[in-house]
C-alpha cells in the first residue's frame, strides 16, 4: 500500500500546487518517499519502472515552476541513488539532471542550493557518483564557493559534504580541498562572515573526533591560525573558537601539534594546559584589556577542564586560586592584587559582574567533579556561601541556577550541610524570589534528600524547610503553590528513594496536597490528583492513605466532582487517581449513584467521559470502564465465598459497558481505537477470571452474557486493520494521487496536487 502510493505520489509532483503556503508539505512529502525507499527493499526497482528520472525531469523543466518542486526533486534524485539507483543511468540517459544539480549550486535561492549539495552527498555514496563529482570541474568550484556561502545552513551541508569525502577517503577530497583558502581566511580575518563560515569548516573536521580528520589536521596545519581569533573584536568568532577548542581539548592526543604550539612540558597535554592557563591569566591581567577580552579568560579557563579530565594528576590549585579572586571581585570583596583592581574598573554593573560570576560558578562545579577534596579549601567554600548571601547575585537566574548546581554537586562532601540547608532557605523566602528560582531550589532540596546522611541533621533545619514548603502551599501566586505541589510528587518518584519518603511521611506533607484538590486554579488541581495517584502507586504513600482513614474517605468522595472539571487535564488526572483506588479496591466512600447525580461517579458522566473533545480523557474513560470490570469480578467472586458481603456490582451494570466499548472501538481517533480493542480483547479473553486465577466463572445472569456477547459481536481482526499508524503522513495530511493521476490529461493548477 505504501509502496503503491508512494509510485502515484512521484507521478504527481510535477503537478503540485504553488499555492501552497506550508513550506513542510514539501518536508512530508519527501520524508514518505524516504520511507518507502529506505523501508521496502522493492522500492528502488518499483520507482526506476515508473520511471522515477522523467517525472523528475519533468517536475524540474516545467517553466517558472515552484523553486520548492526542484529543491524537493533534487532531494529525492540525490536519496533514490543513495538507496540503490543506477547512477550511470542517470548519467548517460540523463545528463540534464545532473547539469541541474550543478548549475543549482549557485542559485539565488538557498533552499536550491542546500538541495543540491544534499544530492552531492547522496551522489558520492556510490563510486561512480564520486568519479562524477571528480570530474566536474565546476560543480568542485561551486561547491568551494558554498563553504564560504552567506546562508549557515548551505555552508553546513557544504563542510558535511567534505567530511563524508574525507572519511571515506575519497580522492575528490583532494580536489575540492579549502585548507589552504581557509587558512588564508582565519590569517587575515577582516570578513566576519566569511571567518565564521571558516570556522563551521573547522568544527566540521574536528567534531568527527576521527584519525582520518585528526591526519587531515596535522597535514593541512588547519588550526594554526586560529588561537589569535580569541582575540577578535567580534564575540561569535571567539564563542566558536572556544566551542572548536573544547572539543579538540576532548580527545586529541597531542593538541600542541594541532594548534601548532611550543611544548616545554614532557606530556602533550599537561604542555597545552599550560599554554591555555598562562594566555587565560594574560587576557584577565592585561592593564589594557577590555570586558570582552576577560569573558574570553574565563571562557578559556572553562574549556582547559577538559584537559584536566584527561590528566592522571591534574594540578588544579592555580585555577581555583584565580576563580576565587574573580569571584571576590564579583562579590565587590576585598582584592589586594593590582590585576584584580584592574578587572574590578572592568566590571562596572551588576550584569557584568553576573555574567563572570555564573561562568565562575560552572568552573568550580566542574573542578569539584574532577577533584572533590577540593571543598576543604576554607576560602573556596566560603566564596560559595557568600553567593547564596548576595541578593544581587543569586537572585539573577543565571547565577542562582549555577550556584545551586554547583551546591547540588558538593553537598556530599560539605561538612557545613546545616548552613547550606538554612541559607537555601533564606534564598527560598526572599520576596524577590519567583515561580522559577523556586523551582530551582525546590529541586535542590530534593537533591539534598537524597544525602545518605540527610536523616542525621538536625530536625531544626529540617523543621524550618517543612515551614517555608507550607506557606508555599498557600502563596497567593498559583504558580508557586504548583511548584510545592510537583516537589512533594518527586519525592515519591521511581526509583524510590527511602530518605525522601520518610521525610514526606514524617512532616504529613501529602496533607497539603489533599488540600489543594479544591484549589482555585485548575492546573493547581490537576497537579494535586496527579501527585496523589503518583503517591498512592508506591507502596509507602499507599500505606500512609491507609493508615490516614480521615484522607482516604476525604479522597474517594472528593474524586468523583473533579470529573466534572471544566479543565481537560484535570479530568485525567482524576481519572487515573480513580482507576488507582478502584485497582486498590479502596473505593469505599467513593460515590457511586446509577441515578444521575451532580458530583458523583454515575452511568451519564462515564457516557460523557467516553465520548469527550480530549482524546485522553476518554482514553482514560475506557480505562476507567476496564477497572470497573474488574471490580465487578472481583466483588462478584467474594460475594460467592462471603454471605454478608456487599458488593458495588450492580453500579457496572447500569453503565453501558458494552456499548461503551463498541463506541470507542470506532472512535475516529487511533489511540482510542487502540486502547479500546486492548480492553475487549482482556476481557473476552480471560471474562470472569478472579485475580487469584484459580477457576473460571461462567457468565451466570443475562447481564454477563450480554455484555459478553456484546464485546465478541466486535470483529476484532476488522478493527485491528484500522489500528495500523497508516503513517503519520496519512493523519497529517491527505494527498489523494490517485484522483489527479486520472485527471492529468485537463489539469490546471487549480487541480493540483495538494495537501489539506
Amino acid at each position: 500500500m505504501d509502496l503503491d502510493r508512494a509510485k502515484d505520489m512521484i507521478k504527481a509532483i510535477p503537478y503540485m500546487s504553488k499555492t501552497i503556503v506550508d513550506d513542510t508539505l514539501f518536508e512530508k512529502v519527501l520524508s514518505f518517499l524516504v520511507m518507502v525507499l529506505t523501508s521496502d527493499p522493492n522500492a528502488v526497482d518499483a520507482f526506476e519502472q515508473i520511471g522515477i528520472y522523467n517525472h523528475i525531469r519533468k517536475a524540474c523543466q516545467i517553466k517558472d515552476q515552484d523553486y520548492r518542486v526542484i529543491t524537493l526533486s533534487t532531494r529525492l534524485l540525490g536519496h533514490f541513488i543513495k538507496a540503490g539507483g543506477r547512477f550511470e543511468q542517470l548519467e548517460q540517459d540523463y545528463p540534464d539532471l545532473l547539469d541541474l544539480v550543478t548549475t543549482g549550486l549557485r542559485s539565488s535561492e538557498p533552499a536550491l542550493r542546500c538541495s543540491c549539495l544534499q544530492a552531492c552527498t547522496s551522489f558520492v555514496s556510490c563510486e561512480n557518483g564520486q568519479n562524477w563529482l571528480y570530474n566536474n570541474q565546476q560543480a568542485a568550484s561551486f561547491i568551494a564557493l558554498a563553504l564560504l556561502d552567506q546562508s549557515c545552513y548551505v555552508v553546513s551541508e557544504a563542510c558535511r559534504l567534505f567530511t563524508i569525502l574525507l572519511m571515506i577517503k575519497s580522492p575528490v577530497s583532494d580536489v575540492l580541498d579549502p585548507s589552504a583558502q581557509i587558512k588564508s581566511i582565519l590569517s587575515v580575518h577582516t570578513n566576519p562572515s566569511q571567518v565564521t563560515a571558516a570556522l563551521e569548516f573547522c568544527w566540521s573536521i574536528i567534531s568527527q573526533k576521527d584519525p582520518i580528520t585528526l591526519d587531515y589536521l596535522h597535514r593541512t596545519q588547519l588550526l594554526f591560525p586560529i588561537i589569535p581569533l580569541l582575540c577578535s573584536t567580534h564575540r561569535m568568532i571567539r564563542a566558536r573558537v572556544i566551542e572548536i577548542l573544547s572539543v579538540l581539548f576532548s580527545w586529541d592526543p597531542d593538541p600542541i601539534q594541532t594548534l601548532g604550539l611550543r611544548n616545554v612540558q614532557k606530556s602533550p597535554i599537561d604542555g597545552v594546559y599550560r599554554i591555555m592557563l598562562d594566555l587565560s591569566k594574560e587576557m584577565l591581567m592585561a592593564q589594557d584589556g577590555s570586558l570582552d577580552q576577560v569573558m574570553t579568560g574565563v571562557s578559556l579557563l572553562e574549556t582547559s577542564i577538559e584537559l584536566l579530565k584527561r590528566m592522571d594528576v591534574p594540578d588544579i590549585q592555580e585555577m581555583v586560586q584565580l576563580i576565587v579572586m574573580l569571584i571576590d571581585i564579583c562579590l565587590n570583596r576585598y582584592v589586594s592584587m593590582t590585576e584584580g583592581r584592574h578587572i574590578q574598573s572592568l566590571l562596572k554593573t551588576p550584569r557584568m559582574k553576573n555574567n563572570v560570576l555564573q561562568l565562575c560558578l560552572r568552573i568550580i562545579h566542574a573542578l569539584i567533579l574532577i577533584r572533590p577534596i577540593l571543598l576543604e579549601d576554607k576560602h573556596l567554600v566560603q566564596s560559595i556561601l557568600t553567593v547564596l548571601q548576595r541578593t544581587d547575585a543569586c537572585m539573577d537566574q543565571r547565577v542562582m541556577k549555577s550556584e545551586l548546581d554547583l551546591l547540588q554537586a558538593s553537598f556530599p562532601y560539605l561538612s557545613c550541610k546545616l548552613q547550606v540547608i538554612q541559607l537555601v532557605i533564606d534564598m527560598m523566602n526572599r520576596d524577590e524570589m519567583d515561580v522559577k528560582g523556586m523551582s530551582l531550589v525546590l529541586a535542590t532540596f530534593d537533591v539534598f534528600l537524597n544525602d545518605e546522611n540527610i536523616s542525621g541533621i538536625e530536625s531544626s533545619s529540617l523543621d524550618a524547610l517543612v515551614s517555608a514548603l507550607q506557606l508555599k502551599f498557600l502563596d497567593t501566586e498559583w504558580d508557586v503553590r504548583d511548584a510545592a505541589i510537583q516537589f512533594v510528587g518527586q519525592l515519591f518518584k521511581e526509583p524510590i528513594s527511602e530518605a525522601k519518603v520518610s521525610f514526606a511521611l514524617k512532616y504529613n506533607l501529602p496533607l497539603n496536597v489533599l488540600d489543594r484538590i479544591s484549589d482555585t486554579e485548575p492546573f493547581v488541581r490537576a497537579s494535586a490528583v496527579d501527585v496523589i495517584q503518583n503517591m498512592m502507586r508506591s507502596r509507602q504513600g499507599w500505606d500512609y492513605i491507609q493508615q490516614h482513614q480521615e484522607s482516604r474517605e476525604f479522597l474517594a468522595s472528593r474524586l468523583p466532582s473533579l470529573l466534572y472539571d471544566t479543565e481537560a487535564f484535570v479530568r485525567r488526572a482524576t481519572l487515573d487517581a480513580i482507576g488507582c483506588l478502584i485497582e486498590k479496591r479502596s473505593c469505599q466512600g467513593m460515590h457511586m449513584d446509577i441515578e444521575s447525580k451532580s458530583q458523583s461517579l454515575n452511568p451519564d458522566i462515564i457516557k460523557k467521559l467516553v465520548d469527550d473533545q480530549d482524546p485522553d480523557v476518554r482514553v482514560r474513560g475506557c480505562r476507567l470502564i476496564e477497572h470497573l470490570w474488574h471490580l465487578y469480578v472481583h466483588e462478584k467472586h467474594e460475594q460467592k465465598k462471603r454471605t454478608n458481603y456487599v458488593p458495588q456490582s450492580v453500579f457496572f451494570e447500569h453503565i453501558q459497558a458494552g456499548e461503551l466499548l463498541t463506541l470507542a472501538a470506532n472512535d475516529t481517533h487511533r489511540l482510542i481505537r487502540i486502547e479500546s480493542i486492548r480492553i475487549i480483547e482482556s476481557i473476552l479473553k480471560e471474562p470472569l477470571r478472579d485475580k487469584s486465577g484459580k477457576r473460571e466463572l461462567e457468565a451466570e445472569d443475562e447481564f454477563e452474557s450480554k455484555f459478553l456477547d456484546m464485546l465478541s459481536s466486535i470483529d476484532i481482526k476488522q478493527k485491528k486493520q484500522t489500528l495500523d499508524p497508516e503513517h503519520i503522513y496519512e493523519e497529517t495530511f491527505d494527498i489523494n494521487a490517485d484522483l489527479m493521476i486520472n485527471r492529468m490529461t485537463k489539469m490546471t493548477e487549480e487541480m493540483s496536487l495538494d495537501c489539506e
